[in-house]
Parts: C-alpha cells; sequence; structure tokens
C-alpha cells in the first residue's frame, strides 16, 4: 500500500472533532469547582471534555470517561482510550486488543481487533491479526456492525468521498481497487497501487506509471508519471522523469517546479509548500507557479484559516512563529496549546524539537513547549501500533 512521506517528519496530526452536544474545554471550566477539586484529588489527569465528556488518567496509567457533572461513564480501569474523533473514543486492553466507546460511554466495538483506525465521516478500518503476513482489514460503522468484510490484505485508513481504498496480494504483484460503504467493489481490484479519492479523482499505478481516474474507474488523465499525489484546490502536483511538477483535473501542465525544488503533497488554501534543497529552507509557490514567501523557513507547515507554521533557527536561537500568506508574522507561539490551532502541526513538531535542541538560545516558553512536546512524542510512541499505510 502507497506510504506517504512529507517533506517534514512525520507525526500524524489530529484535530479533535466529535459529533453531539455537551460542553466543551478545559476541565476547571466545565465541572463546578467543587466537583472539579474532588476529582482532581482522585485522578492523576482530567483532559478537556469533548461534547460533555473527558477522559481521565488514574495512579497507574488506567483510562476512564467521564461526563459533564463528574460521574465515571466509563470506569478507569481500561489500559489506554484515545482522544474523541468523529464522537468515538478508540480504546485498547493491555494485551494489544483494539475497541470503542461511544459518548454515552458504551462499549459498541467489543475489545477483538488488533488495530482500529480513527473514526472518519462515521466509520473506522479495522485489522485482525497482528503481523503484516497475517493481517486482515475491514471497516466498521458507529455501531460495530462490519460494512466492509475483514478479508483484504490492506486497505486505506478511511474513507474518502464515499470510497476507501482495498488491496488483495497476488503471487507476482498486489492489487488495489475500492469500495464503498456497503461493502461492494465499485472499481474493481486491478491497480498495483492506489491513493483516496480527492475533488473527484483518485491516483492509481499502472504498468505505465501513476495517474488519476474517476469514481467510475475511467482514466482523467495520462497514466506516465513516477507519483502522483491528491488534488486540492483543483490542481495535484506529479512527479516526473527529472523535476516536479502541478497539473489541473484534465492533465494538463500548470507550472514546472525548478530543479533542487521539492514540493508538499498538495495544496492548502492556494499555497504549496516547498523545499529548496540548497541552503535547505521551505518557502511557498502560489497556484500560479510564483513564489509567493521566499525559501527562509526552518520548518513550516501548511496554511489554515489564513495562517500557517512556521519555525527558524538564527544565531543558535530558535522561533515558532504563524505567517499571513504574504510571509508577515501574525504571531509568536507562546505555549504548546496554541499548537492544537494548526491542522499539520504535528509535522513540525519533531522538526522544531529537532531545531531546539540544536539550539544553545532557547526561551523559557520554548523550553517548556519543547518538554510538552518530548512528553506528548513519547506518549505517542508508547501507543503507536499503525501499519504501513
Amino acid at each position: 500500500m502507497r506510504e506517504r512521506t512529507l517533506l517534514t517528519a512525520v507525526l500524524t496530526a489530529t484535530i479533535l472533532t466529535s459529533c453531539g452536544g455537551g460542553a466543551s474545554g478545559p476541565a476547571e471550566k466545565v465541572l463546578s469547582k467543587k466537583i472539579y477539586t474532588q476529582l482532581a484529588g482522585k485522578y492523576q489527569e482530567i483532559y478537556d471534555f469533548q461534547n460533555g465528556v473527558a477522559r481521565v488518567m488514574a495512579d497507574g496509567r488506567q483510562y476512564g470517561l467521564i461526563n459533564g457533572k463528574g460521574q465515571e461513564i466509563v470506569p478507569a480501569n481500561v489500559y489506554y482510550i484515545d482522544q474523541p474523533i468523529d464522537g468515538m473514543y478508540v480504546a485498547y486492553t493491555q494485551d494489544n486488543k483494539y475497541g470503542a466507546y461511544n459518548e454515552k460511554g458504551k462499549l459498541v466495538i467489543p475489545f477483538e481487533y488488533d488495530d482500529i483506525s480513527d473514526f472518519c465521516d462515521g466509520y473506522a478500518r479495522v485489522r485482525k491479526g497482528q503481523y503484516s503476513s497475517e493481517s486482515k482489514y475491514g471497516f466498521v460503522d458507529k455501531t460495530g456492525k462490519v460494512v466492509v468484510p475483514v478479508n483484504y490484505d490492506h486497505a486505506s485508513e478511511g474513507f474518502s468521498e464515499g470510497l476507501a481504498v482495498v488491496g488483495m496480494d497476488g503471487e507476482q504483484s498486489d492489487l488495489y481497487g475500492y469500495v464503498n460503504a456497503k461493502g461492494e467493489e465499485v472499481i474493481p481490484l486491478q491497480f498495483k497501487n492506489a491513493d483516496i479519492f480527492s475533488e473527484g479523482l483518485a491516483a492509481v499505478r499502472m504498468k505505465t506509471g501513476w495517474g488519476y481516474i474517476n469514481k467510475k474507474g475511467e482514466l482523467a488523465t495520462s497514466a506516465k508519471y513516477y507519483d502522483a499525489y491528491p488534488f486540492s484546490d483543483g490542481l495535484a502536483v506529479v512527479e516526473g522523469e527529472n523535476n516536479y511538477s502541478v497539473i489541473n483535473k484534465t492533465g494538463e501542465l500548470v507550472f514546472n517546479l525548478a530543479a533542487g525544488v521539492e514540493p508538499g503533497e498538495q495544496f492548502h488554501e492556494g499555497m504549496l509548500l516547498v523545499f529548496k534543497n540548497q541552503g535547505k529552507k521551505f518557502g511557498y509557490y502560489n497556484k500560479e507557479g510564483q513564489q509567493a514567501i521566499p525559501f527562509q523557513y526552518d520548518c513550516a507547515d501548511g496554511f489554515k484559516d489564513g495562517k500557517a507554521l512556521v519555525a527558524t533557527l538564527q544565531n543558535k536561537s530558535v522561533t515558532l512563529n504563524t505567517i499571513d500568506k504574504n510571509g508577515t508574522v501574525t504571531g509568536t507561539i507562546s505555549s504548546f496549546d496554541e499548537l492544537d490551532d494548526y491542522d499539520y502541526v504535528e509535522d513540525l513538531c519533531y522538526d522544531a524539537m529537532y531545531l531546539m535542541k540544536r539550539a544553545e538560545s532557547v526561551s523559557s516558553t520554548l523550553s517548556g513547549i519543547l518538554d510538552e512536546l518530548e512528553e506528548f512524542t513519547d506518549d505517542e510512541d508508547d501507543y503507536d501500533d499503525d501499519d504501513d499505510w
């Protein structure tokens, strides 16, 4: 299955989303002062509320869930409960069996899987089998119903635009196709590799190279590229024999990137993150292929809501700033919590940690961020058991 590599070090970003009602925010603001004081003495950690539910960690790193009244809806005896995604709490036991709770605290997916991905649009990929040679994948909905049989050798992490990638190992090569949420193979397994749909098109690998298909399985562009990335803002990055290019949905060339310039995988709000090998700096191109922001950052992420997070190391001192689409600094990151505002920030986190460790001068604020980043990434390493999708 295709394994994506970002220009920045990869740590999968997670923006907390969930469905339903209820208060959200820090526990000390959601709970009454009396209840918060009582629970602070009971639990080692009370995490932020999401739609009226919060994770708690008891002594010994056992997890549970509480409601807005401070009542346990899941006793704090679960080995680990992850952050809520799409209103679901994926959890697992000490022997690495995965299940999931809903926001009412009901165990809707029993602890019988060897992995469960984050829920997205109501579905999650599940895996049975500890090792890649014996692993089988399928999909479940929020009730725990299996909607795609758990008998595929490969599967994308989730559905996109109503379809998911599935694949089977073959004697000479693996074959990939697409299923819908009814488990129907709507595009037969016929490709050497495949990616999820984006803006109505998906990158697939054929004998002649990578190209794009529509939802009927028909080729929308030539299959001639060394690699091809998802469409965004009507454009896609493709890799040719000697350079990277940007094409539109009919496969027409929009612009070529200069030699020695590597792009991010896709545009974000009309801006493409680019990296120049000479000088090892990041900058941004616009949709016309013009240099919108010079190569001047040591690490950077994509734009969201008109802002991007960038890091620079100068005079052995590192700075984390936000910029607008003109490259103007709009703010300086002053706390770890502020990092949650950025979709791709955790792609940046490892790089930022690396920069901070290289720097001889680090402010007390950044020192605190570094400590929290290290704790955060250590926790992620402890609990991350994803496959190579």
